[in-house]
C-alpha cells in the first residue's frame, strides 16, 4: 500500500477511492469488484487510482481497514456506555433493529470479508483479525464495568465472556442473513445475555460487594 498522501486534497481523493471500492466490494464481492467499476463509482481515472494504490490487493487491504474502522466506530460508541444488563439489552435491540432496516442483508461487514480474504491475503487477514480483536476488547471493557458495578460476580472471566458474546453476535448475524430473519440474532444474543445473567451475584454477594464499595469510597 502506498504511503498516506501528504496533502488534504490527496487524502480526500484517496478516501473517496477507498469508500467507492468498499461500496463496490460490498455489492459485488472482492473478485467481482473490477478496478473499472471502482473508478467509475469514485469518478477517478485508473491513473489516479494507481497513484494512490500500487495494486488491487493494496486497495482491497485499504477496503478491509475502512470496513473495520466504520463498523468499530459504531460498535465502540455503543459499548462506551454499557454499565448494566439493561444497557446490553438496548445494544441487542439496536443491532436487531438495524438488521430489520437492512432486511437482514449483508451480515457482518467484517465477517463477510473473511471467507474472501483470510486464506489468500495475509495483510487483509491481519486487518480483519485486528478488527475482531478491537470489537472483543470493547465488549470486554463493558463486562469489566459490569463487574465493577456489582452486576457480575468477581470471579467471572471477562475474557471468555467477551469472546462468547462476539461469537454469538457473529453467528446470529450469519443465521439472520441466510434465513432472512432478524429474530435469529435476537434469540442468540438474548441467550448469550441470559448465560451472563447466570453469573450475577447472589443477594449475599451483592451486599458484600456493596459494603466493600462503600468502605473504599
Amino acid at each position: 500500500m502506498n504511503e498516506e498522501p501528504a496533502t488534504e486534497k490527496g487524502r480526500a481523493t484517496r478516501q473517496k477511492i477507498v469508500d467507492a471500492a468498499t461500496s463496490v466490494v460490498q455489492s459485488r464481492g472482492v473478485e467481482g469488484a473490477t478496478l473499472g467499476e471502482i473508478c467509475r463509482t469514485a469518478s477517478v481515472s485508473k491513473g489516479q487510482l494507481y497513484h494512490y494504490f500500487v495494486s488491487k490487493q493494496s486497495l482491497i487491504q485499504a477496503v478491509a481497514q475502512n470496513t473495520v474502522d466504520k463498523v468499530l466506530f459504531y460498535q465502540e460508541s455503543l459499548f462506551a456506555t454499557k454499565e448494566t444488563f439493561s444497557d446490553f439489552e438496548i445494544w441487542v435491540e439496536t443491532l436487531v433493529n438495524l438488521q430489520v432496516d437492512l432486511d437482514a442483508r449483508g451480515g457482518c461487514p467484517i465477517g463477510s470479508l473473511v471467507p474472501q480474504l483470510a486464506d489468500n491475503d495475509e495483510g487483509a487477514r491481519r486487518v480483519l483479525a485486528d478488527g475482531f480483536l478491537r470489537w472483543e476488547m470493547a465488549i470486554r471493557e463493558s463486562l469489566r464495568q459490569l463487574k465493577k458495578n456489582g452486576a457480575l460476580r468477581r470471579d467471572v472471566d471477562v475474557d471468555e465472556g467477551a469472546l462468547q458474546l462476539l461469537a454469538s453476535l457473529q453467528g446470529g448475524l450469519l443465521l439472520s442473513q441466510v434465513r432472512k430473519d432478524p429474530t435469529q440474532l435476537r434469540v442468540i444474543l438474548d441467550g448469550a445475555l441470559l448465560r451472563l445473567r447466570d453469573h450475577a451475584p447472589s443477594r449475599t454477594e451483592e451486599a458484600t460487594q456493596s459494603a466493600r464499595l462503600h468502605s473504599t469510597a
